[in-house]
């Protein structure tokens, strides 16, 4: 859900999607909400590739724990921040959909900042609250206040449901810290087709003097008979008219396995008038239903009439097809091919598994499955990993508040040995995590220097 919120940690976009309306054609999967990049234009399009791919959270799955960003210096991608989920009970529910995020539940999201050598303490945090029918009522996002070492609040939403248990509206407030109060900022109120889908968003804005909420801008979607999306409209408010006017059309198209292959991205131009072609993007490489492996960004260049390749973005998937990796890359058109810019970054992600009781155990294996030595280590340790079964599988270091160092994916295979630097982490104690088919298992890594 979270319309307006940007999906981003710091300055940097997580899940890459949903930035504003002049980069309407980028990044297309979600990640946390971020209040602060909130925007009177904020893309509605990566909801349209993700909304059919919802997967809530079932027996035997997998909850998001924690992300760590990486950011490219030039030569390789460093860590620089990380996102730590909080969850109680069951709570979880994945969120390959931003339309459905609201019903991913948590007690708490915390955003750390890398300092080279680990993570300073969370500089901000998202809570939410919940209704006797555990429907998220709010979600509030607040910063550390280092001078009264409290926390300070920053902005807040508030959803109503319809009769069908979705969301119907949802209400933005920012805090007047010279007022000491709340005051509205937007509204986004949500229409429904007769099988559930959205069939238009509409996006009004806070207007004080007449205290009012006002339009700005508004989606209109249509679906084919598998309520696949086909196209959408974007449309801005035009006060002096008073009128809707063209902005952006949207339309997509699919393969027989129902997974999005192209979306083509026009804008309105009053000369013609008509639609001119802005931007593409082509999607490639599925691995399951709706998880390409490959999303290729491209531009309308109107002297050439061709689509000229812009960014790329590459993902991997772990043994819960949940994405596990994910890289940016840009076109170079000198030497014509992909490449890493300090503009571009990565995202490790990190999960626990859930049952429908609750936190599924780490010793839900053997844990001989799984050894780390020395204990304790100085500048190298070594992890096997041996399985009755071969199996792909998923590693993670991360540190003992559960922020996210490193993780890297395996192939099928029985028996695994990997000899890791420990030059980058300093003297305390961190938590080495196996995940596969066969369940999880977690050993304690003690480095001294």
């Amino acid at each position: 859900m979270l319309k307006f919120l940007l999906l981003a940690i710091t300055t940097i976009i997580l899940f890459p999607g949903y930035a504003i309306a002049q980069d309407l054609h980028r990044h297309s999967l979600p990640s946390i909400p971020h209040f602060r990049r909130m925007t009177t234009n904020v893309n509605y399009q990566g909801l349209m590739f993700v909304e059919e791919n919802a997967k809530k959270t079932t027996a035997a799955d997998v909850r998001l724990k924690s992300q760590g960003v990486l950011g490219y210096d030039g030569s390789s991608f460093l860590q620089t921040d990380s996102v730590n989920y909080s969850y109680s009970g069951t709570m979880g529910g994945y969120f390959d959909t931003w339309e459905d995020s609201w019903k991913w539940k948590y007690d708490e999201i915390k955003f750390f900042i890398y300092n080279g050598t680990g993570y300073d303490p969370a500089h901000e945090k998202i809570t939410q609250t919940f209704d006797a029918s555990d429907k998220v009522t709010s979600m509030s996002l607040q910063d550390w206040n280092t001078t009264s070492s409290s926390w300070d609040n920053v902005y807040h939403n508030f959803f109503s449901y319809d009769a069908s248990g979705r969301v119907a509206s949802e209400i933005s407030q920012t805090w007047n810290t010279s007022t000491a109060a709340w005051e509205n900022t937007i509204k986004a109120t949500y229409t429904y087709t007769t099988s559930g889908k959205v069939a238009t968003y509409l996006w009004e804005g806070w207007n004080s003097p007449t205290a009012a909420w006002v339009n700005r801008h508004i989606y209109t979607n249509t679906y084919d008979a598998s309520d696949n999306v086909i196209s959408s409209l974007y449309e801005l408010w035009a006060g002096a008219t008073p009128s809707w006017e063209n902005s952006h059309r949207y339309t997509y198209t699919y393969n027989a396995s129902g997974n999005r292959l192209t979306e083509l991205d026009e804008s309105w131009d009053a000369s013609v008038p008509g639609w001119v072609n802005y931007s593409r993007k082509d999607f490639s490489d599925f691995v399951g239903y709706h998880q390409p492996k490959k999303i290729i960004y491209m531009d309308w260049n109107s002297s050439t009439s061709t689509y000229d390749n812009s960014s790329k973005e590459e993902y991997t998937y772990n043994s819960y097809d949940k994405p596990d990796y994910y890289e940016e890359q840009d076109w170079n058109s000198t030497t014509s091919s992909w490449e890493a810019t300090t503009s571009n970054r990565a995202i490790r992600f990190h999960y626990e598994p859930v049952t429908a009781t609750g936190f599924s155990d780490i010793k839900s294996i053997e844990t001989s499955a799984l050894s780390v030595f020395p204990v304790p280590a100085s500048n190298n340790t070594t992890i096997s990993v041996h399985w009755d079964v071969a199996q792909p599988f998923s590693m993670s270091i991360t540190d003992m508040q559960g922020r996210a160092l490193v993780s890297w994916n395996m192939p099928a295979m029985r028996d695994y040995t990997e000899n890791i630097s420990l030059d980058d982490l300093s003297a305390g104690s961190y938590i080495v995590t196996l995940h596969g088919k066969s369940g999880t298992v977690s050993k304690q890594l003690s480095v001294v220097k």
